[in-house]
Parts: C-alpha cells; structure tokens; sequence
C-alpha cells in the first residue's frame, strides 16, 4: 500500500483563477443591476408627466 500526501494549497491551485474570475464576473453582473436599477428608478416618468405630454399632443392635434 503507497500512501501519498500533498499540501491542499497546490492540490487546489488550477482552481484558483477560476474562482477568481467567477467572482470578478458576479462581482461585474451585481455592479450593473444595481446601476440599471438605479439609473431607472431616477429617470422615470411619474404618471403626471405622462398625462400632461398626452394633453400637450391632443391639444396640438386639436389645434393643428
């Protein structure tokens, strides 16, 4: 019977990379959601803007 040991550090050192770049990624994805999210929620339109640009295009129309 052989018996063999080898430090965990470089069993594990392929993985390492990956790991890190599987977590740069989520990292990236979580920074961009909540910059959309943000960005959105500041540059909606409230309901009383959008009533008042309908009124301002009936009224041209009307008018026109």
């Amino acid at each position: 019977m052989i018996v063999s040991a080898e430090n965990a550090s470089g069993g594990l050192g392929g993985m390492a990379g990956v790991v890190a770049l599987v977590m740069g990624i989520a990292l990236l994805s979580l920074a961009c959601v909540v910059f959309f999210l943000v960005y959105f929620a500041l540059h909606r339109q409230s309901e009383i803007e959008e009533v008042e640009e309908g009124m301002g295009a009936t009224i041209k129309r009307a008018s026109g």
